[in-house]
């Protein structure tokens, strides 16, 4: 598959948060700790008057796989982008290239952690595990309408022109 395939012709389903209803009880971002085992992949910062769930967006122009040296970030089939851990060097190039700043370096391990959108969970037709703890409803999983407008957000996606239509 295309680096640049469409988010919304192979997944379907996008990862949402609603911020109105967002409480900044951070019980997304201590579920993605548990479901990964102690390093939450979620970070929930507050900014002016809103709590933000920080998360990768999956971008679908895919900055950090274009910055990977060493082709250690990949996206599947369902449009989930993955490092590979065995691959990658910590060279920290995708954590630079991130237009949301989300990827980050475990220092400990040396090698870039991201949001894995629990993917196994949404291959197996569930939701992601941030998605089914929040109590006030705010992070969804909900289905792509097509709107693009998370292209349009993206500085990266920018600077290559449109995405193709689906």
């Amino acid at each position: 598959m295309l680096a640049t395939a469409s988010y919304r012709s192979v997944l379907k389903k996008v990862f949402f948060v609603d911020l109105d209803r967002c409480i900044g009880c951070k019980s997304c971002q201590a579920a993605c700790s548990r479901e990964h085992f102690g390093k939450p992949l979620v970070f929930v910062q507050t900014m002016e008057e809103h709590a933000v769930p920080l998360h990768c967006q999956h971008c679908e122009t895919t900055p950090c796989i274009k910055a990977c040296p060493k082709e250690a970030i990949e996206k599947t089939d369902q449009g989930i982008v993955l490092v590979n851990e065995i691959k990658c060097i910590g060279c920290s190039a995708c954590v630079t290239a991130c237009p949301f700043g989300i990827l980050q370096l475990d220092e400990q391990r040396k090698v870039v952690v991201k949001c894995d959108l629990c993917k196994d969970k949404v291959e197996a037709g569930e939701f992601p595990t941030c998605v089914r703890t929040c109590p006030a409803e705010a992070a969804k999983f909900i289905p792509c309408i097509g709107c693009n407008i998370c292209a349009v957000a993206c500085p990266f996606a920018k600077r290559f022109g449109p995405l193709p239509k689906w």
